[in-house]
């Protein structure tokens, strides 16, 4: 992880990218301020669909219109609360530019923002033959999480520790949670799921020993991607036996 900026979320993020339009290529970019707990949470609970507007088209496909809509809008409503600036658009002077920036170009920028992908397991090195894996002191797994920052990629390190049976079933129970609440409409019913954003970032904090690659805090979607990661692996393990 050496040349590349450490990540810190609590600083302005630049993100470049490039875009078609009328027949020729134009290089822009999203200016983003600080993204709060609290509002990745909100944007978290937005991308949430309501089952009981979804199912009701589900067997023509319905459910997942209903999901890929809900979190598009929430995309664009995210970009809304963080976006700073932008470049490569204009004029700008007089105009409400926010507006007009059209909404698929938004929720690219979001993505961009958002999107971490996990390194495979062939990014470490392989145990020689021979080698066996000790059954002494901490069992420690190290996940590295690939993601962008201001336009470049950058590579952190999160070293983990293995959950017990309760942090596990802790998480199988956040991931099948559901609340029936009362719609808009007298005596209507619908299943929504909660965010799991916060409780996701407890579980990382109490199993996380260590990280490198960040300039201060880890953010919040970084800790839900590195313990859902984290945790699925350890849950196809045991389904595997």
């Amino acid at each position: 992880m050496k040349d590349q900026p450490l990540y810190n979320p609590d600083d302005v993020q630049r993100f470049p990218f490039e875009v078609t339009r009328n027949g020729k290529r134009y290089q822009v970019a999203h200016v983003f301020g600080t993204l709060a707990d609290e509002t990745l949470i909100e944007y978290d609970r937005r991308c949430e669909v309501r089952y009981g507007e979804a199912d009701k088209s589900e067997a023509d496909g319905g459910h997942a219109v209903a999901r890929s809509s809900r979190n598009f809008a929430a995309a664009v409503w995210l970009w809304l609360q963080l976006i700073q600036t932008v470049e490569g658009y204009g004029p700008l002077d007089g105009i409400e530019w926010k507006e007009k920036i059209p909404d698929k170009y938004k929720a690219a920028a979001v993505d961009t923002l958002l999107t971490g992908g996990i390194e495979g397991d062939e990014s470490l090195p392989e145990a020689e033959a021979g080698e066996f894996l000790s059954l002494d002191g901490d069992a420690l797994t190290t996940v590295r999480l690939r993601s962008i920052y201001s336009g470049r990629e950058v590579i952190t390190s999160h070293t983990m520790r293995e959950p017990n049976a309760d942090l596990m079933a802790r998480f199988q129970s956040l991931n099948s949670r559901s609340l029936i609440v009362k719609g808009r409409r007298v005596g209507r019913t619908e299943q929504r799921i909660p965010s799991k954003a916060r409780p996701l970032a407890k579980l990382y904090d109490e199993l996380c020993d260590s990280t490198e690659g960040y300039a201060g805090r880890v953010p919040l979607h970084h800790k839900v991607a590195v313990i859902s990661y984290h945790m699925n692996a350890g849950l196809e393990a045991l389904e595997g036996n």
